[in-house]
């Protein structure tokens, strides 16, 4: 939901406060559209999240083969005692996590013989049984096991119930009889030994551990190697039985097909109490939970449930995935998981959060604020009118209470605890059974309103500031009073009497009738002020729309936003639970943060917050939460509540779930071949990339689950995986590892044991002991035979080395020369003309005019001198470089040469300083200088262009001209020996290691390109 003061269609009675324009409220409006739309696209990757309540107390959360199942009809749905869920389908045996489905089916497991498997059935020694057309396959501790008729199993067909007595036995329902499997061995029952039908579809086992077996044609009690049947002259419903289940009094209740329910108690059938909509069904299935209620799955007619004496009904109509139920699977903490034919895998589940809305008595779903009174009650307000909540029930106000239309937009109480509540020009309260005027004013729009310990009522506004009503009188606080802005958007009081006022744009505090106030230009960082909470510190923190949390402490306020951790910087209310955490709600659900990690964040002592996040996985029908005032309360039995646009919700921060998570490693890869799981991987030579599957189960937050995990004797620390549950090595040299992983259940609770397994990297042939020998013999061979071929390396080396030191020096020679040339051709005539001209100065003493013209002349020698001098100096390093660095002194000298002879030079330059060496500066420097001035003498063009481009690991140069070009030889070095100018650019590009690439042609000018490798 939007902030307080933005005003949108579904919240237009719960707010008016006209600060922002129209074009800002449409931003706000797409952008809110948008975040939806995401995030409605990220939940539906995960889970379908039912609409609406089942039975009014159960969230559904759905799963088909857009979630990634193999295909959408469950015939049975199991858990083994790893926490795995599995599913029998026409497409294999499918085990699920809670956020990841892996099938298993005849391509990728041998022992499996047929996809469409009819049913489950876990043992006590936690295997899992899998029935199908042609016999039975066991997963036991990572393996699968066939079962048939080498194995004992009599040929018969399809499997089609499974059980297990108190004795540990097996016994197998087909479709030609029963087999036990005992001590194992297999015995066989056909109608021949007393079955009234071969055709098996459920066992159950009462208290005196007689097994009943229902049948196509009928139902029989084993018991001491005798079989009792029971048909429709006996009462049953029908012999066409399909489910069985005994409850915890003793009762078999018998599901048939078209004909309902049958229940077997003392001794005697009866179809009592069933309505006449079951009595048509085809019962499909039936489960006791832990709370003794009794479910029943139908096929065409929904889900019944059997609680209290009565029975309750839910169809597709009322919400339910399908309404052909297949399977139902009771779990021990009340989760109730539906197999359906067509509709994928549905879980029923109690969130931890409870939502009330108009099924509840609430005259809207759409909740503006709560507040509690003085009494103990809540109070709600929402779109339709403002609600009581005392003793389990609703009840709505209006214009027959004395509450007019519009009334109940801000809710606070009065000093007796009465309920405050704003209206159109008025503040109403709630006393004796009736809502009356408390304070009346022409104008009045109070969006804030609270009465302090003094007994004055603070009235804050859209536009007019802060109104204090006391005694008769009122006193307004406005920006001319030193308020941050006009636009009020929260009001708190301090445990010391003062008064916090938040607004659009600054928060203030008025202590004894001064106003205080912090803007931007005070240190104050965030916007639009929504809430206020004082911690037993007496610190201040702040919640905004946008900015994230604000603490306010010593004067100073620290930000803490979703960089830093939070998970929202929007915090429409902050509240404290009794275990030292904050509570916030906002647009993206209701997040909570632990107070001294967020007071460590604020003092350095920490360097991130964890926050955690709730929403639709926990109960809420939609994650959405409202800002209106108060954005939430905090109940005398420590719960709270949040105002959301489907319902207001509410929390028990006592139900947090402290149990760590199961860990596993289900599957790795080593160049995609499949390694087992629970064993030491080992790594040949050549092979590379090893990939390794783990996961958790938990399921009160299956997708918010985080994970971490290390390589012992590669990894220094945790690697933090979020919710990825895979990790890549893509190359591990020689040695032996241990790969560990753990998970935090999604509310900070880790299993620090984890799961763990062992990677061990065999050596290549090459790093073996044996082959390192061969290898020292082999050395050792040739290392006499080296010695003479090295000596004979040395001499032709030593005289490679004499004939570079002569090139050398005579290089070296030929620049003293240049620059003594230089000098002498040079300076030394200019300093002999300004010694001429001194002379001649000195000698017409009685001539001043002479003098004059002497001195001037001197002047100009000396200035020519200075240039010489600089011309000189620039030629072995230019000076700018030092100054100005590499590609400032490049810009420098092309914006000189363009501007001195009427060249466009277009330049695009890569900063570089600091990642060349000076001597690579240098010569890089004068290629460009050489360069240009080619194209300045020679090309006679009128547009030039340098680009000087860093890439990864070089570094390329591109000068390219208009100008007239030329023909290059290409029967000799033409590089290296036309013009002094390549000639240099050739040998510093040699310097520089690099590849140069000269392109001319007549008329089409000419493109010198030099890439080469960029140091480190």
């Amino acid at each position: 939901m939007n902030a307080r003061g933005i005003v949108t269609s579904k919240q237009s009675l719960l707010s008016n406060r006209p600060r922002f324009g129209p074009s800002w409220f449409g931003f706000r409006h797409w952008l809110g559209l948008i975040f939806l739309l995401v995030s409605a696209a990220s939940i539906i990757t995960a889970q379908t999240i039912g609409p609406q309540r089942i039975f009014g107390r159960y969230q559904q959360f759905i799963w088909n083969d857009q979630h990634g199942l193999p295909q959408n009809g469950i015939s049975t749905v199991a858990q083994t005692p790893d926490g795995y869920l599995w599913l029998a389908t026409a497409e294999g045996v499918v085990r699920f996590d809670g956020v990841r489905f892996t099938a298993f089916d005849t391509a990728n497991t041998p022992s499996l013989k047929s996809n469409n498997v009819a049913v489950l059935r876990v043992t006590r020694d936690g295997a899992l049984w899998a029935g199908y057309g042609s016999g039975l396959t066991r997963y036991h501790q990572g393996e699968f096991t066939f079962y048939g008729a080498a194995q004992g199993l009599p040929n018969t067909p399809r499997v089609s119930a499974l059980f297990e007595d108190r004795a540990g036995n097996l016994w197998i329902g087909t479709q030609g009889g029963v087999h036990v499997l005992q001590a194992g061995r297999f015995a066989t029952y056909t109608t021949q030994e007393g079955l009234p039908d071969n055709r098996i579809s459920a066992f159950a086992e009462d208290a005196e551990g007689a097994v009943w077996i229902g049948t196509l044609g009928g139902l029989t009690r084993f018991k001491d190697g005798k079989f009792t049947i029971y048909t429709t002259r006996d009462g049953l419903a029908s012999n066409q039985v399909l489910a069985l289940c005994f409850d915890r009094v003793g009762a078999l209740w018998i599901g048939a097909a078209n004909s309902g329910l049958t229940r077997w108690q003392a001794g005697r059938f009866s179809m009592a109490g069933v309505p006449a909509g079951l009595q048509h069904h085809i019962v499909q299935a039936i489960v006791e939970d832990r709370e003794g209620t009794l479910w029943l799955g139908t096929i065409g007619g929904g889900l019944y449930r059997f609680k209290d004496g009565r029975f309750d009904v839910c169809t597709e109509q009322e919400g339910l995935a399908n309404n052909a139920v297949q399977s139902v699977y009771a779990t021990a903490n009340g989760d109730l998981w539906l197999g359906t034919n067509g509709g994928g895998l549905a879980l029923l589940k109690e969130g931890r959060f409870s939502v009330y809305t108009t099924q509840d008595g609430l005259p809207d779903d759409i909740i503006g604020s709560v507040r509690g009174d003085g009494a103990g009650h809540l109070w709600v307000k929402t779109r339709g009118g403002l609600s009581r909540f005392k003793d389990g029930l609703f009840q709505t106000f209006t214009e027959r209470d004395g509450l007019p239309a519009g009334g109940g937009r801000a809710l606070a109480t009065d000093r007796a605890g009465n309920l405050l509540a704003s209206a159109p020009g008025q503040v109403l309260r709630y006393k004796d059974g009736r809502f009356s005027p408390y304070v009346s004013k022409d104008g009045l729009a109070a969006a804030e309103i609270l009465e302090d310990r003094a007994g004055r009522l603070w009235a804050g506004t859209s536009f007019d500031g802060v109104h204090c009503f006391h005694n008769g009188t009122i006193t307004t606080y406005t920006t001319r009073e030193g308020l941050a802005e006009n636009y009020i958007t929260a009001l708190y009081e301090d445990r010391a009497g003062s008064l916090w006022v938040g607004t659009g744009s600054g928060v203030s505090r008025i202590s004894a009738g001064r106003v205080t106030t912090w803007a931007h230009k005070d240190g104050y960082p965030g916007r639009h002020m929504l809430a206020f909470y004082e911690d037993r510190a007496g610190q201040i923190w702040m919640g905004t729309d946008g900015n994230g949390l604000l603490r306010f402490k010593d004067g100073v306020f620290k930000a803490i936003t979703v960089k830093d951790g939070l998970y929202d910087n929007l915090a429409f209310q902050i509240l404290a639970d009794d275990s030292g955490n904050l509570w916030l709600s906002g647009n993206k659900g209701i997040y909570r943060a632990s107070l001294k990690e967020l007071n460590d964040f604020a003092e350095g002592r920490s360097k991130v917050v964890m926050s955690f996040a709730y929403g639709a996985v926990d109960g809420m029908l939609s994650r959405e939460c409202n800002g209106a005032s108060p954005g939430g309360w905090k109940t005398a039995d420590g719960r709270l509540w949040f105002p959301t646009i489907k319902g207001v919700v509410a929390v028990d921060p006592q139900r947090l779930n402290l149990e760590p998570p199961r860990v596993a490693i289900e599957s790795v890869r080593l160049d995609g071949e499949s390694l087992p799981a629970g064993q030491t991987a080992r790594i040949r030579s050549g092979q590379e990339n090893i990939e390794i599957q783990y996961t958790a189960l938990s399921w009160n937050r299956p997708q918010q689950l985080k994970f971490r995990y290390q390589l012992i004797g590669f990894d220094q620390t945790w690697q933090q995986a979020g919710t990825r549950r895979i990790a890549y090595f893509p190359h591990l040299p020689p040695g032996s590892y241990t790969f560990r992983v753990s998970a935090d259940n999604g509310e900070g609770v880790w299993n620090e044991t984890g799961a763990s397994m062992t990677l061990v990297v065999i050596p290549p042939f090459y790093r073996t002991w044996w082959f390192r020998g061969l290898v020292v013999l082999g050395l050792t061979a040739l290392a006499l035979a080296s010695y003479q071929l090295r000596v004979r390396q040395l001499e032709r080396a030593n005289a490679a080395q004499q004939a570079f030191s002569r090139r050398l020096i005579n290089a070296h020679e030929g620049e003293r020369q240049r620059i003594a040339a230089e000098l002498h051709d040079g300076l030394s005539q200019s300093l002999a003309i300004i010694r001429q001209r001194a002379t001649i100065c000195l000698q017409a003493q009685d001539d001043p005019k002479r003098q004059q013209e002497q001195m001037e002349e001197i002047a100009e020698a000396a200035t020519a001198v200075i240039d010489e001098v600089r011309e000189i100096i620039y030629d072995l390093r230019p000076v700018q470089l030092d100054r100005l660095g590499l590609t400032n002194s490049l810009r420098e000298m092309l914006n000189k040469v363009g501007q001195a002879h009427g060249l466009e030079i277009k330049q695009e330059l890569d900063e570089l300083e600091g990642r060349l060496p000076k001597e690579a500066e240098n010569s890089l420097y004068r290629i460009v200088q050489e360069a240009i001035n080619n194209i300045v003498r020679h090309a006679r063009a009128t547009h030039a262009s340098v680009k000087l481009k860093r890439e990864p690991g070089l570094l390329r140069l591109i000068v390219a001209d208009d100008g007239c070009g030329f023909i290059p030889d290409a029967s000799r070095d033409w590089v290296a020996g036309s013009g002094l100018g390549l000639t240099g650019i050739h040998e510093r590009a040699r310097l520089l290691r690099g590849d140069l690439l000269v392109e001319s042609a007549p008329q089409q000018g000419t493109t010198i390109t030099l890439q080469f490798p960029l140091p480190d």
